[in-house]
Parts: structure tokens; sequence; C-alpha cells
């Protein structure tokens, strides 16, 4: 009965996006974890395919960011409308749990191009080449890694 209130929507709405939201940071933990215990110079620099991902997750981060906060701010607005004007038609129709699910869906495809404007001028740029320095064991002899970053 809880998904049927259009209130309870929203609130579903803000806590999955804060849950898209800290994945960036167990993604960072992911990444310091498999580090732990190597030699600075014995790790690789980032590959290519990592540094798309990186991209995309904090693309994502910074989506679902200014959706949460937004819909925060919808929730606040939609609660005052209501109280506001108990008798009014118009304001009732926010109460309907799929006008709640629209203002969500609305929400975030206007973030996702907004987010886009700052991420997509991200240039994923090669570096010179990682080479391992002689204490560094488990690599074969004479090889080398693209740097990306």
């Amino acid at each position: 009965m809880m998904r049927f209130n259009a209130i309870n929507v929203l609130i579903m709405g803000i806590a999955i996006s804060d849950i898209f939201f800290l994945s960036y940071y167990v993604n960072g933990g992911i990444e310091d974890y498999l580090k732990t215990g190597k030699l600075r110079e014995c790790i690789p620099p980032r590959s290519y395919l990592f540094a798309v991902f990186f991209w995309l997750i904090s693309y994502l981060r910074d989506v679902f960011r200014r959706v949460s906060t937004f819909l925060g701010i919808l929730l606040a607005l939609i609660r005052a409308l209501v109280i506001r004007y108990p008798t009014n038609q118009t304001a009732r129709i926010f109460l309907l749990y799929s006008t709640s699910w629209i203002v969500i869906a609305v929400t975030l495809l206007i973030s996702l191009p907004v987010s886009w404007l700052n991420w997509g001028r991200v240039i994923i740029k090669q570096y010179e080449d990682w080479e391992p320095s002689q204490e560094c064991i488990g690599f074969p002899k004479n090889a080398t890694y693209p740097n990306y970053d």
C-alpha cells in the first residue's frame, strides 16, 4: 500500500538516487583495496577501460546528486501545495502516485543533459607508457603498459 502514496514514491526515488550516488565511493574503496600490500612503483596505471568506467561512474554520481536534491525540493513543494490548498483539485493531482513517477522521470531526464554539459567535455588522454621498476615481481621482461587519465 505504501507504493501507492505519492510522497512515499518520491521518498523512494530520493533513496534510490542516494544509493547510486554513494556507489561512487564503493568504486574508490574497491580500487584502494586492490592496491593494498603493493609497492607504489609496482601498481600499473589506469587502463583505458578503467578510465572510461571511472568517467561513467563520476557522470552518474553527478546526475543522481542533482536528482536527489531536486526530488527533495519537489517533495517539499508538493507537501506545501497540498496543505495550502486542500480542496483544490489541481493541487490534489500531485497526490497521485503516477504523478510522482512522472516527476522522477522528468527530473532524471532533465538532469542527464545538464550533467553532460559538465562531464561531456572530459577527454581521456593517453600519456607515456609505464614500465615496472626492477624490484617489481610478476611482470614480464620489458613489459610496458599504456597510461590513461
